[in-house]
């Protein structure tokens, strides 16, 4: 024991001698870095500033620092002011990432800072700056992609544009070790593998996944507002239900049996109105064992609703309704260039140079609206044995269908919903259909629930079932041409390492 103790206090030590020696920095570590010219320079010298370096706490005092203020406080500040005016006695701190860095002179510095998403203007003048011996040194730490906090007085421009006018401080929070692209970043794989890089080169990324947020929040609202009730249901179970799809298969150690993540919540929702709650819905995430493309991707997101004493009439006029006001919706949270860019790329009209409206306007114009767009349209009289969970209908020339539609926009699925079987013999008869089609090789087809059989013997009031797929909706309305455009994270397949193989 004293001779292990011994052992821990030299190792002790060293690490404390290693750690109070000079810091040289190692430019092996990181392909690039995004400093300026003179800083690339003392880089490859190993000299380094040491508290460029640091990642510092983030504490505000305010007798120094003011107030923390986002860019719409800024702007709501500086309303009232006249051009070049500014609120001398109001001190804040402005946070974000420096998107650009220009420098007059040594005297004033222009950077443009990114926060939440948007764009401010900080000016950083050695006149107005408190100790203006350390001017130099402080914009000299600032460099591109750095997030850094800014200490000043909020005003406009001579040009009236609202920003920050540097007087007390302004200091790197994070560095960033890395080159930003300055143009827009378009290669795929670098793209999706590097999401954090795409959002902060692409603006239109984040935008994407704002306008999806904006729609699942309108889609709640929307249900709540008609009296249902939001639930979670497992996405674990011994056996997966409710679609025809390969399961994900994992294995629960604690209880020594093989599960299955869901492929549709649709079961265990209609049990839910079996026991009495008559409205009920769940966005989640479902997961299907099967390919990717444009439109599937193996983990993605749905709205199911399920409605007792609905129809299929009832279904329609509320997916009418629905996506009806969804888009007014979005229209108006939409900014116009957004807009247009969203229907540019919805149309494959390539843009280049600044994304202004007339131009944007110009390129519409020349290449118009493809002729091929296909309208929303409801298709329904399905054939029952494509729709086991649905219950039977009589079309107007007599033939036996399933009282189902889907609704198709630009030729993609968008809803699926029928009028739910509620009868439990009916029920285990296409359950079996459905094993003898998986016992013949079809490893979509599901397992037969005989649980859920069961619960229907207790009475499924007639009922209405709907689901849509979000991500597909995210697509149409934001223009975007692949589902791992709506997605923050989108599954990608692994990097074949070539070396490796050949080393085989």
């Amino acid at each position: 024991a004293i001779m292990a103790l011994k052992v821990a206090n030299a190792n002790l030590r060293r690490a404390i001698a290693i750690h109070n020696k000079p810091f040289h920095w190692n430019r092996s570590l990181f392909s690039t870095t995004a400093c300026t010219l003179k800083n690339q320079q003392e880089h490859e010298q190993g000299i380094v500033d040491l508290k460029r370096n640091q990642y510092p706490r983030f504490a505000l005092d305010k007798e120094r620092h003011g107030t923390w203020s986002t860019i719409n406080d800024i702007r709501q500040l500086t309303s009232s002011l006249d051009k070049g005016q500014k609120a001398e006695n109001t001190i804040v701190t402005l946070t974000g990432r420096i998107h650009s860095k220009r420098e007059s002179s040594g005297k004033l510095v222009f950077y443009d800072v990114i926060q939440n998403g948007e764009l401010v203007q900080v000016i950083a003048s050695k006149v107005r700056y408190e100790g203006s011996d350390s001017f130099s040194e402080a914009n000299h730490a600032l460099c591109r992609g750095d997030i850094a906090s800014f200490t000043g007085v909020p005003g406009k421009t001579n040009r009236g544009q609202p920003g920050v006018f540097v007087t007390r401080e302004m200091r790197v929070l994070t560095p960033c070790l890395h080159d930003i692209p300055k143009a827009g970043l378009k290669d795929p794989e670098k793209r999706f593998r590097q999401r954090h890089l795409d959002m902060i080169v692409n603006p239109y990324v984040t935008q994407t996944l704002r306008v999806r947020a904006e729609i699942i929040q309108y889609i709640r609202r929307f249900l709540e507002d008609r009296g249902f009730l939001e639930v979670e249901t497992p996405v674990l179970a011994d056996k997966a239900g409710g679609a025809n799809a390969r399961p994900f298969m994992t294995h629960a150690h604690a209880l020594s049996m093989d599960m299955q993540l869901r492929i549709a919540p649709e079961l265990y929702l209609k049990q839910l109105v079996i026991g009495g709650m008559d409205r009920v819905y769940e966005i989640g995430k479902q997961f299907r064992n099967e390919g990717i493309d444009a439109d599937h991707n193996p983990e993605f997101t749905t709205c199911e609703f399920y409605q007792a004493y609905g129809n299929l009439e009832s279904l329609m006029d509320d997916t009418e309704s629905m996506l009806r006001a969804l888009y007014i919706f979005i229209d108006s949270y939409l900014e116009p260039t957004d807009q247009l860019v969203a229907a540019c790329r919805e149309h494959r009209v390539g843009l280049s140079g600044p994304l202004t409206v007339p131009r944007i306007l110009d390129k519409l114009i020349s290449h118009f609206i493809e002729p091929e767009c296909v309208q929303p349209t409801f298709l329904y009289n399905h054939p029952i044995a494509l729709s086991p969970l649905a219950k039977g209908s009589i079309d107007e020339k007599g033939r036996a269908v399933a009282a189902r539609f889907e609704l198709f926009v630009a030729g993609k699925e968008i809803v699926n919903a029928y009028e739910e079987l509620n009868d439990p013999n009916e029920q285990r008869i296409r359950f079996e259909k459905q094993m003898q089609e998986r016992q013949q090789g079809d490893i979509e087809a599901p397992i037969p629930d005989t649980a859920f059989c069961d619960a229907l013997e207790y009475g499924l009031p007639p009922t209405a079932g709907w689901g849509m797929g979000i991500d597909r909706v995210v697509q149409l309305i934001t223009g975007s041409s692949h589902i791992r455009e709506v997605l923050a994270f989108p599954v990608m397949r692994p990097i074949v390492s070539f070396d490796n193989k050949s080393t085989e």
